[in-house]
């Protein structure tokens, strides 16, 4: 054997076993030390409410893994990333209950850290706010740029509400002011690099009780670069300019720059004027021009002054004749383009709003106790004598029975030719207008304070009692819900098939207002305290409000738009946008109490104290092809559910 193989198994052998005794103390020491973990709220000791955020601090010297929340000795929830946030949902614990909280973190090796035990008392000194909808706010933005989030929802006690929003890149919005119960809150938010982020919301009301985290809005943050830029300009200028849906603060003429190429759609809101809405494509480094002539609507198509003050709401013939009812004694006939076509005279006032039959004839009641029915040319067809002053809208079933409430405290049914068929008495004047639900069914408020639901052979289905006067005309839902108002400041949902209710909502004053309902089902409503209300139809929550200056006790309705149109004892008449924000408005010369009608051309009638029938311009389509998009249904008056 040569020397060199000598050497090389002596020294090769040493090499092996200094290789191994090198690797001994990396596999000797692997991780073995487990994460630190520790509960930083809510803190040991303390009570909870609500829906609580257990929020946990977790270190390793290597990674965390995972976090896993523990709660009286089992596994809530565990978590695979931070932020390390558990939502603890305590409103189904007993009152006074004392409860253990602890979490655990692996690493990578499956070390495992232990927190300290935090013990903590549920007490529930209020019912929390609703769970706020998805956050609004723009869908994509830059790193850097200050974007604007909004949030809304109601509480169910009327405590005022505290917003804090979860921005996703685990770092969270300051709690707001608080603000009341329905009102909005903007908060901006810069995102600081690019990425896509899930941006929620929750709310706390006045007791510190929180709701749960809302839904998430999704938000794409790019990088500032290769971006393009629009020239907005109109004329007139000063209108707002919004941009895939958001408010981007700026008026007309101005520049938006940093906007990211594709296309965008650009929509200008001005008071008075139609909303102007464009497809804009961006282009890199390039600036695209819009120059929009915005359209002037809420003015004065024609107007018409009677002899007295007008609370009756306008009908719509299948021709466009326009009538409507005066405080003069007469009802009024008048072409599309508002000239007169003829007028009849009663014994008193005409408060009652017309229906419209399919063979043109005129139905309504008048303050002389007779329900009246006229040809469409304006002469007497028949007149019923009932007992007391008719203020309400006659309401016309399918088989032509004609339906009205009394001042006798009947609801009366009269045949198709005005004879005698029925009448049903309640404890109080019927000032309500009757609703007919599709299966016949006659649904009627009284001063008696009960809605009624009423079969077509006269027999009482079933009653509901509210807290006061039921004077509110009930809308009918797409699923048969019977929404009306009460003078005790709720606005109430019954189930049509035994009048249990659905939901109720407590306005700030009475509501003698009748409520439409939008395309998507939304109730439209007013108050007593200022206000038209937007609810929602599955819950009665409050989706916006808006305030005038007077009662709102018109009913409103919508166009196929969805712009919502109703008169308010401010003097107004006012189009709002399915958002709840001024379109236009414009002011009679007294109180408006009538309900507007849309006509199929888009033309707004409505009446005034002032004596006048207005005739208004407007961009909506004609009338919203909902559920009941008006007082009384339909154009005609007719109060009937269905097509």
């Amino acid at each position: 054997m040569s020397v060199f193989k000598k050497e090389w198994r002596r020294w090769g052998a040493l090499g092996v076993l200094a290789a191994v005794f090198l690797l001994m103390p990396l596999a000797c020491g692997r991780d073995k030390e487990p994460p630190v973990v520790t509960i930083t709220a809510p803190a040991d000791g303390g009570t909870v409410s609500g829906y609580v955020s257990i929020t946990v601090e977790a270190t390793d010297d290597d990674s965390v893994a995972s976090v896993s929340f523990i709660i009286d000795d089992s596994l809530a929830g565990t978590l695979y990333q931070p932020p390390w946030e558990y939502e603890w949902n305590t409103l189904e614990l007993e009152e006074g209950s004392t409860h253990t909280i602890k979490a655990t973190a692996l690493d990578p090796s499956d070390n495992e850290g232990e927190s300290d035990p935090v013990t903590v008392t549920v007490m529930q000194p209020s019912k929390p706010p609703n769970t706020p909808g998805a956050p609004e706010g723009p869908p994509a933005g830059f790193v850097g740029d200050a974007l604007t989030f909004r949030a809304t929802t109601t509480d169910p006690d009327g405590d005022s509400i505290s917003y804090q929003f979860d921005w996703g890149d685990e770092t969270k919005s300051d709690w707001t002011d608080y603000v009341t119960s329905g009102e909005e809150m903007e908060v901006q938010k810069a995102f600081d690099s690019e990425g896509t982020y899930t941006v929620k919301v929750r709310a706390k009301d006045t007791y510190e009780v929180t709701s749960a985290l809302s839904p998430g809005l999704t938000v794409v943050i790019s990088p500032v670069s290769s971006t393009g830029s629009i020239q907005v300009n109109s004329v007139p200028t000063g209108a707002e300019i919004w941009l895939d849906g958001t408010n981007t603060g700026k008026t007309t003429n101005a520049l938006l720059d940093k906007i990211a190429p594709g296309e965008r759609t650009l929509s200008l809101r001005k008071e008075g004027y139609a909303d102007y809405q464009a497809t804009v494509t961006v282009v890199a480094e390039q600036t695209a021009e819009v120059n929009a002539t915005l359209e002037r609507i809420g003015e004065v198509i024609w107007q018409y002054e009677t002899g007295g003050e007008i609370y009756s709401s306008p009908a719509i013939g299948s021709d466009g004749t326009v009538y409507v009812g005066s405080s003069d004694s007469k009802l009024y006939a008048f072409t599309p383009q508002g000239d007169w076509y003829w007028e009849y005279g009663t014994g008193l006032a005409v408060k009652s709003s017309p229906a419209v039959g399919s063979d043109g004839k005129i139905y309504f009641g008048s303050d002389d106790t007779y329900l009246h029915i006229l040809h469409p040319e304006g002469v007497r067809y028949r007149e019923y004598k009932t007992e007391g002053y008719i203020s309400s809208s006659p309401a016309l079933g399918s088989d032509g029975t004609i339906y009205v409430g009394c001042g006798d405290d009947n609801l009366w049914a009269l045949t198709s030719e005005g004879k005698f068929k029925w009448k049903y008495i309640t404890g109080g004047d019927v000032a309500s207008s009757p609703a007919i639900g599709e299966d016949g069914t006659i649904y009627v408020g009284s001063d008696d304070s009960c809605l009624y639901a009423i079969n077509p052979d006269r027999t009482l289905k079933w009653s509901y009692k509210t807290g006061a006067k039921v004077q509110s005309s009930p809308a009918i839902g797409s699923d048969g819900t019977v929404y009306f108002g009460s003078q005790d400041g709720y606005v109430y949902a019954l189930d049509p098939a035994d009048g249990n209710p659905k939901w109720s909502h407590k306005t700030g004053g009475k509501v003698n207002s009748s409520p439409a309902i939008g395309e998507d089902g939304t109730i439209y409503i007013g108050s007593d305290d200022d206000s038209l209300y937007a609810l929602n139809p599955n819950d009665g929550n409050v989706k916006w409000s808006y305030g005038t200056a007077g009662f709102v006790r018109s009913a409103p309705a919508v166009g196929a738009d969805g712009t919502i149109y109703f008169g308010s004892v401010d003097g107004y008449i006012y189009a709002l946008r399915a958002d709840g924000t001024l379109k236009w408005r414009y002011e009679t010369g007294d109180a408006v109490s009538s309900s507007p009608a849309i006509g199929a051309d888009g033309t707004i009638y409505c009446g005034s104290m002032d004596h006048s029938l207005y005739a208004l311009s407007s961009d909506s389509p004609g009338l919203a092809s909902s559920p009941w998009p008006k007082f009384c249904h339909d154009s005609q008056n007719t109060g009937r559910a269905g097509p």
